[in-house]
């Protein structure tokens, strides 16, 4: 395996994680809002 195609690789799970992480936290957010309007 290549450096390059190692380097492309890493560069996408790096992505896609971060992707996962923020949907995490938007979902939170969400969460966290609909938990207020409940309490409301």
């Amino acid at each position: 395996m290549s450096i390059v195609k190692f380097s492309f690789a890493f560069m996408i799970f790096d992505a896609g994680r971060d992707l996962k992480v923020t949907q995490m936290n938007r979902y939170q957010q969400w969460k966290n809002r609909t938990d207020v309007f409940s309490f409301s």
